[in-house]
């Protein structure tokens, strides 16, 4: 029967003149035999479908995506005493390396598509030389991601304009309210950088931007109070990571999880449209029913799909083995691209496998092994001396955030959602034994998940 809108078979989806296999056609979605007569007399205005189209130099890209960290500065004009950089307010980026920073990124452009992330130090005392390389590149490569991470206090309006506006992304380092975030995030003289971070203005111009609070033995006490205030502002999206480096005792980690539990409490009663990343770490895992981390998986990307490049021009494994300032542990050069050495490969190859605690046998049966990575390896470094030894207060901590964010789930009704029968079978013996245990005033926690009855809550 002939199509008198178009060309297309809705069923067979063929081009034809006189459609012989259906009655339907595809781009107006009529039945002829129905609506022949009507078509006839108001034959409506079909815009012809565009062709499929193919970004042809993206097709060509063979290598996978890279992020590049980049220091134009390692200084910084506030002292927070926890900080992992090495600051020296002398160290920048001279001319000549940031130069050839631009030629070796739109080199690398060629082969891979690249992401621009500016560090520090704070990159914003930078902000006209960062402004100056993002427009470089994306003359090349237009459309390429670019971002930094700040404290917030050198933005202004004309900056957040500016950002907005050439959509130039950033996280913003901040501890939670006035109190909290002044303990550790101080001026050199001491006072409290609270008071210069405009987060009003940025709500209005650039809203519901991700933060980074960072927790502490010191900050911890009140870590509810932090989240409510900055949920308050606005903002949707919280990754709280604890300062791995500073002296947790057995007494601050009791501490801390009696704080995070509090905060899974009041997220499941009061702001589940609140990205919280531990309580996403869990959901994820819940989600995919996995019971434990792919060994073979590589981890994190260092020295593959992420690079750091320091105020010399030396390229390193990530963020933040460039941050310590030492050569000794460069793997390349903006000049030269990356050595292709037995140290690149070792640091390439490295997966979850090679990373273990100095007692392996624990995690076997660590609640958290679904969730745990194994740790950042520059971290690992760090504090054990070794790469692939998992120091004994990143493997605390995964356990602290898995008990926790389960919690959160559990009183959220997440795990009896619209999937619920899903969810629960998805949850493994270890899980369901552990929260039989967990004894927070809830009693049909005592029963299994997978033999308990649906329960009437709103979908998601």
């Amino acid at each position: 029967m002939e199509c008198l809108t178009c060309q297309n078979c809705f069923t067979c989806q063929t081009n034809v003149s006189t459609c012989n296999t259906c009655e339907n056609c595809f781009s107006c979605q009529v039945n002829n035999q129905n609506e022949q007569a009507e078509v006839k007399q108001n034959k409506p205005k079909v815009k012809p479908q565009k062709p499929l189209t193919f970004n042809l130099d993206k097709l060509k890209k063979k290598k996978e995506p890279r992020e590049y960290f980049i220091f134009l500065t390692h200084g910084c004009n506030l002292a927070c005493d926890y900080c992992f950089a090495h600051k020296d307010n002398a160290k920048k980026m001279s001319k000549e390396i940031f130069e050839a920073t631009i030629d070796f990124l739109i080199r690398e452009g060629k082969e891979r598509d690249i992401k621009l992330w500016f560090f520090g130090g704070e990159p914003t005392i930078e902000w006209n030389r960062m402004i100056k390389m993002i427009k470089k590149i994306r003359e090349v490569y237009p459309h390429t991601p670019a971002g930094f991470t700040t404290n917030g206090t050198l933005l202004n309006k004309e900056r957040l304009e500016y950002m907005k506006k050439h959509d130039i992304k950033m996280l913003l380092s901040i501890d939670g309210d006035k109190h909290h975030h002044n303990l550790h995030r101080k001026y050199p003289d001491g006072r409290g950088s609270f008071d210069s971070i405009p987060l009003d203005l940025i709500q209005e111009i650039l809203p519901q931007r991700e933060v980074r609070p960072t927790i502490t033995p010191r900050n911890v006490v009140g870590l509810l109070d932090s989240i409510k205030f900055l949920y308050s502002k606005g903002f949707k999206s919280i990754s709280t990571e604890i300062a791995y480096e500073m002296d947790w005792t057995d007494e601050s980690l009791a501490i801390y999880k009696q704080e995070l539990e509090k905060v899974s409490f009041w997220w499941a009663k009061n702001a589940q449209d609140l990205s919280l990343s531990y309580i996403a770490k869990v959901k994820n895992v819940i989600n995919r029913g996995q019971t434990k981390i792919n060994i073979n998986h590589r981890m994190c990307g260092t020295a593959n799909n992420t690079l750091g490049i320091n105020y010399k021009g030396e390229l390193f494994a990530c963020q933040r083995w460039a941050s310590y300032l030492r050569s000794d542990l460069a793997i390349g050069t903006v000049f030269e691209g990356l050595w292709e050495n037995q140290k690149l490969k070792n640091i390439q190859s490295l997966t979850r496998a090679d990373l273990k605690p100095k007692d392996p046998s624990k995690c076997e049966t660590c609640i958290a092994k679904a969730i745990c990575l194994g740790g950042c390896n520059a971290v690992n470094w760090e504090l054990t001396g070794k790469r692939s030894i998992i120091p004994d207060i990143y493997c605390k901590n995964n356990k602290i955030i898995f008990e926790e964010g389960l919690k959160a789930l559990y009183l959220s009704g997440y795990l009896f959602g619209k999937r619920q029968q899903v969810r629960r079978n998805n949850i493994n013996d270890d899980v369901i034994d552990r929260l039989k245990r967990i004894e927070y005033g809830i009693s049909n926690l005592t029963k299994s998940i997978k033999d308990m009855p649906i329960v009437k809550i709103k979908e998601e």
